[in-house]
């Protein structure tokens, strides 16, 4: 590790402790940051995919497009990462980008495969050879909030390791064109990065996985990144071991937290509940008769009056479930039924 490198450790645990306490950081939390990140950073990985190395440098395959990004080590042979990094999943083709390199940043290259892809959450698990001498990562155990501070490890623009700080800005559906499967569920992360960034991890300050980095939303004109929370993660990495998928019946939809002067001024008379701004013809909420302008109340009985509380229930999901649905409409209050499909996780 370059001493640069470790003088960015050290500024971002000053300032990420201080944001924490609120007040000037002690050294021992300083130090007890920086070892956690720095335990981070060598979990942190650069994937290529489609790519050889050759006498003159890396050069794309000629049978698939190149696609350079970041993941992590979950398990001595494990790496996640993002699933547009290793698969094209366009209309017109399906299929993983191949060969594919992991490097560590102690200069080691790996050989790694597609275990599976998750095309609903953009989530991809590969399996490395050779057992690098890594500790992997860990998830957190608990949703992020708004306003915490967060560090990602990963590959921007190919500046390969490089550490950035932020904050959680907010917890919505975030619009992602991986495999036009519409919106997924995320939370967006005041973070500058770019190119490169996909599959990175983002650290809490117990050095734990908050999240992954997907893509930058670029709705808003500010430096916010997607990110796909650890719930969701968790969830994903359980299923594609068994190499299966499953649905997400709220994708397809943007659904929207309603604040109490909104709800005032749409005449909303619930006290809780998710505004659907938009639906997909064909998805699972547009089958289920639900259309923009309607409000999304409970789930299995239970009120989803945030975003975060949707969630938590669907990361809980299991396959050919069935949920209930509470929604309002102009005609009242409605039920519906959606099923929780299961599928075979592309390899």
């Amino acid at each position: 590790m370059t001493l640069s490198v470790l003088a960015l450790l050290a500024a971002i645990a000053g300032a990420a402790a201080g944001a924490l306490t609120g007040s000037t950081t002690t050294p021992n939390a300083a130090v007890h940051l920086r070892a956690l990140l720095a335990r981070a950073e060598q979990a942190t990985v650069e994937v290529e995919a489609g790519t050889q190395k050759g006498p003159d440098g890396i050069y794309p395959t000629n049978d698939h497009d190149s696609e350079f990004g970041s993941g992590f080590f979950i398990s001595p042979t494990e790496v996640m990462t993002a699933g547009h990094v290793v698969y094209t999943a366009s209309k017109k083709m399906r299929s993983h980008r191949s060969p594919v390199y992991v490097l560590t940043p102690s200069g080691g290259r790996y050989p790694a495969h597609l275990a599976a892809v998750d095309l609903h959450d953009d989530v991809a698990l590969l399996s490395v050879s050779g057992r690098p001498p890594v500790r992997p990562l860990t998830f957190a155990g608990k949703l992020p909030k708004v306003g915490e501070p967060m560090v990602a490890v990963g590959s921007p623009a190919g500046d390969w390791p490089s550490l950035t700080s932020g904050i959680i800005s907010r917890a919505e559906t975030a619009t992602g064109d991986f495999a036009n499967t519409g919106n997924v569920l995320s939370v967006a992360l005041d973070l500058a990065a770019s190119e490169g960034s996909s599959g990175a991890p983002v650290l809490n300050m117990q050095g734990e996985v908050a999240g992954m980095i997907l893509e930058h939303d670029g709705s808003t004109g500010e430096p916010l990144q997607i990110m796909r929370p650890a719930d969701v993660l968790r969830a994903d990495l359980a299923q594609l071991r068994r190499g299966q998928t499953l649905s997400n019946p709220f994708d397809g939809a943007t659904l929207v937290s309603v604040d109490p002067e909104t709800r005032q001024a749409l005449g909303l008379d619930s006290p809780h509940g998710l505004l659907v701004q938009r639906v997909e013809p064909g998805s699972a909420l547009y089958s289920a008769e639900v259309r923009p302008g309607d409000e999304l109340l409970a789930l299995e009985g239970r009120p989803i009056d945030s975003l975060t509380a949707a969630l938590e229930m669907l990361v809980k999901r299991t396959p050919a479930q069935a949920l209930t649905l509470e929604y309002a409409n102009h005609a009242g209050k409605q039920r519906a039924t959606l099923i929780i499909e299961v599928g075979q996780a592309p390899t």
